[in-house]
């Protein structure tokens, strides 16, 4: 074995090698991460400034009637991606025992994340009553087996 067999040789390939991969593939990553959508985000809360977990948000665009919906999280905040851009959206917040807020006439511009805030009031309607009924099936019952098997000794 040469002594210097550990000795890298620069070729012109391995420059060219290199600089494509350290100067190349990055500028190929910036293109292909173009926006064509927009997005909306934003905290839901009560008077007090608390967040509502769970509280619906749907924004619809208003000319296709296309829907998108979130849920808040435990903070009360919602994020809503890969929206179409332009508009105009109406915005809606329920929660339950909460009054539905609406926001109209709402335009996305390419590539934008609207931050859109929402200060909901309690209602004063309250759930009605739930009444659960049940019965007892007579097709199940234990004394009735079709699949038995008696074993004796």
């Amino acid at each position: 074995m040469h002594a210097n067999s550990n000795i890298f040789y620069e070729t012109p390939l391995s420059k060219a090698g290199c600089f494509f991969i350290t100067v190349g593939i990055p500028i190929h990553f910036t293109v292909a991460q173009t926006s064509t959508t927009s997005a909306m985000n934003g905290l839901i809360t009560d008077k007090s400034g608390d967040g509502l977990p769970g509280a619906t948000v749907i924004a619809i665009h208003t000319p296709t009637n296309t829907q998108y919906a979130a849920t808040t999280n435990n903070d009360g905040r919602y994020n809503i991606q890969n929206m179409r851009v332009g508009g105009p959206y109406t915005v809606k917040t329920t929660y339950v025992g909460y009054q539905d807020q609406t926001r109209e006439n709402i335009t996305l511009s390419l590539g934008q994340n609207l931050k859109l805030d929402f200060t909901i009031a309690e209602s004063s309607i309250s759930l009605g009553e739930v009444e659960v009924v049940g019965t007892r099936s007579t097709v199940i019952n234990a004394d009735r087996t079709e699949a038995a098997t008696n074993v004796t000794a």
